[in-house]
């Protein structure tokens, strides 16, 4: 049946012209989920390897503003990767054919994500929290310990649990592989207002037992987010047999930015309203601040997702230059970024500044180190294979 499969996808691959505008949004994707982990080094609250500020420490303007961008950058960033991922993922398994396609997804995905969890993540710590032991016994000892965690690869890891899913559902079907629709189409607004409310409402459902700010060991998943992960992956499959991202730019892109926009400044105020009750009461349970923020992200999600494919479409769609060579790092920066913000943060860590300003003015230091560290990385015999 595999075989047959394999044969089939052979004759239905169908020519598709590289869409270069969803390679420029990943650029812009991977930048503000670096600059999110930036934010939390200087105050913002969530999880990271070091951190300058605590939240509870800083002004509340600082708050206000990181609390503004960490929360927009989570309502929509990942879930638009994971929709992007799923598209790519579609395309791939009907071009390349499912044996071919399997050995290149465990090759890219899993070996990063074996080496992070192995190598990486224990050598961070290494260096970050330092021990008696040399390297070599630490990394010992770590495996010994069973303490690994995926750190931010969590997302590689979820990639690839989604993606053997689709493959299992795939392998269900009447033998015949999925392709694209001959025409693009659109999908109706009020269809995508119904996955909307239908993802707020399982995220709450979820958080009511596992709050979003909580994550599952060694995975690191934060179940919490999960509704909204699955519901854009389900969505990206759609993307691309529709070839949704085709007439992308038949969308006008501001009144979807206009409606994000007042959707963004109304989290800062919800925040202060229900800030007595602490940033928790947002992560799950039974509170209004729970309900607004489980519904509020997946309608951020819907407005900035149109809102970016309709604009890059349009103004964005081109590989030449500087710009058309970043694509081809983007996932070399995913993985090496905590590495790499980390010591850049630790570097100017005697730079005295308020934390807004300092994460201002570190951002675009930041960016040119992951960027031009992952150049010379895929510069590597090799590499290029794998990352």
């Amino acid at each position: 049946m595999t075989e047959r499969a394999d044969i089939l996808a052979e004759t239905h691959r169908v020519p598709r012209q590289r869409i270069y505008f969803l390679d420029n949004i990943r650029v812009l994707l991977i930048s503000l989920i670096i600059l999110l982990h930036l934010a939390i080094t200087y105050g913002a609250p969530g999880d990271w390897y070091v951190r300058e500020f605590r939240f509870e420490d800083i002004p509340d303007a600082a708050k206000i503003i990181f609390i503004a961008y960490n929360g927009t950058v989570q309502a929509f960033a990942l879930g638009f990767f994971f929709m992007l991922a799923a598209y790519f993922t579609a395309a791939s398994l009907e071009r390349k054919g499912k044996r071919r396609f399997i050995k290149e997804r465990l090759l890219r995905l899993g070996v990063p994500l074996l080496a992070y969890m192995f190598v990486l993540e224990p050598v961070l710590r290494y260096f970050l929290y330092g021990s008696e032991l040399d390297l070599l016994s630490y990394l010992w000892k770590y495996a010994l310990s069973f303490r690994f965690s995926t750190g931010p690869m969590w997302f590689v890891s979820a990639l690839l649990l989604f993606t053997a899913i689709y493959l299992v559902i795939e392998a269900f079907r009447s033998g015949k592989p999925s392709t694209p629709q001959e025409t693009p189409s659109t999908v109706s607004l009020a269809r995508l207002l119904g996955f909307t409310l239908l993802t707020g409402f399982f995220a709450f459902i979820i958080r009511l037992g596992y709050p979003a700010d909580k994550s599952l060991p060694l995975l690191n998943f934060k179940l919490g987010y999960f509704s909204g992960y699955i519901v854009m992956f389900i969505l990206g499959i759609a993307a691309w047999r529709t070839k949704w991202f085709d007439r992308a730019a038949e969308y006008r892109a501001w009144p979807y930015f206009l409606l994000a926009a007042f959707l963004i400044l109304s989290l800062p105020l919800m925040f202060i309203l229900g800030a007595g009750d602490g940033v928790e009461s947002f992560m799950g349970g039974v509170s209004w601040q729970a309900i607004f923020y489980a519904m509020w992200e997946p309608f951020v999600c819907l407005c900035i997702v149109i809102g970016i494919s309709s604009l890059f479409s349009r103004h964005f769609n081109g590989s030449g230059g500087l710009w058309g060579k970043l694509p081809k790092l983007e996932y070399t920066v995913y993985i090496i970024h905590p590495m790499v913000i980390t010591a850049v943060t630790l570097l100017f860590r005697g730079l005295t500044l308020p934390p807004v300003v300092k994460f201002t003015a570190m951002s675009p230091i930041a960016l040119a180190a992951c960027f031009t560290a992952s150049a010379l990385i895929l510069k590597i015999p090799g590499m290029k294979k794998i990352v």
